[in-house]
């Protein structure tokens, strides 16, 4: 199957999958280009970076004069100047035109906002700032009030189950309808939990792939997240910030270890060497009672060598 968040990852407004109205608000604004900073807010998974993206697009900002910032591992003052130096010159493009996306931005440090408000303000109207977050929040008010604010809500089952038929026609994968039903069930609203788990459910047993949707964690979106970090190459920094925040108390360890194996297995088939070092670092079993967490951190910390 390959990597279906890829291959799937909308390239146009018309594409995206989500609240038609949502959607539009944000086509909109990006296309009268009026607009120098959004602030898009929504749960996990349903597209705030891919909205991010389509806006730079319909600016016709790429390449290197789109600047791209992780706040979950680049969050302090210096990463942030080093970013707002850009917005000094014109990019590279016929237009002249720069965007910048923060994702995460919900962990800046107090003093990177600092840094950023006045940047935010008085911006050039060839440069945009997108800033995409999960924990709205947290977001200071001098923040929110210099972007305009847009909401992605989670998905409805009705276009969750559309989208799904869709990729699984596509791709040739085998689903009955009760497997497919649970999957969107577990998917919570999310596009890519549900492209993310559907990559792990081997083989065409529907008694098999019902046993592993009923074995999934409960924030399972944040355990595939993670075994989609590590098997992308993301630093250890990176991974053991995002496995510090699944709830542990309700997710064993072991369970984790197994969504990780599932993900990592399939991607390894389509010839991802960091999969295959993932899979090395997760091959045994953490042993009960004997600090699995310890173990947990171990085997993540090996993944990122």
């Amino acid at each position: 199957m390959g990597n279906l968040l890829t291959k799937y990852r909308p390239n146009t407004w018309k594409e995206m999958v989500g609240e038609p109205h949502s959607i539009l608000d944000i086509e909109q604004a990006a296309t009268r280009n009026d607009l120098r900073a959004f602030l898009i807010h929504g749960p996990s998974g349903v597209g705030k970076t891919t909205a991010a993206r389509l806006i730079a697009d319909s600016r016709k900002v790429a390449g290197p004069d789109l600047i791209e910032l992780d706040a979950a591992s680049r969050s302090g003052v210096g990463d942030v100047r080093q970013m707002t130096e850009l917005t000094r010159t014109r990019g590279l493009n016929g237009a002249g035109n720069r965007c910048i996306i923060v994702d995460e931005c919900h962990r800046l440090s107090a003093q990177a906002w600092d840094a950023l408000l006045k940047t935010i303000e008085d911006a050039p109207d060839w440069i945009t700032f997108v800033f995409c977050t999960t924990e709205l929040a947290k977001v200071p008010k001098t923040v929110k009030t210099r972007c305009g604010s847009f909401l992605l809500p989670r998905l409805d089952r009705a276009r969750l189950a559309v989208l799904l038929r869709r990729v699984v026609d596509a791709e040739g994968i085998k689903l009955t309808s009760r497997v497919a039903s649970a999957l969107v069930d577990k998917a919570d609203g999310s596009p890519r939990a549900m492209l993310a788990t559907l990559v792990t459910l081997s083989g065409d047993d529907e008694e098999a792939q019902l046993r592993a949707l009923d074995s999934w964690a409960q924030n399972s979106t944040e355990a595939i997240d993670l075994a989609r970090a590590m098997v992308g190459g993301k630093s250890e920094k990176v991974c053991l910030k995002m496995l510090a925040a699944i709830d542990l108390k309700n997710t064993t360890p072991e369970a984790i270890r197994q969504i990780v194996l599932r993900y990592a297995s399939t991607t390894a088939l389509s010839g991802n060497a960091q999969a295959i070092q993932v899979l090395a670092a997760f091959r045994q079993p953490f042993p009960p009672g004997d600090y699995p967490t310890a173990h947990l951190i171990i085997s993540v910390s090996d993944a990122c060598l």
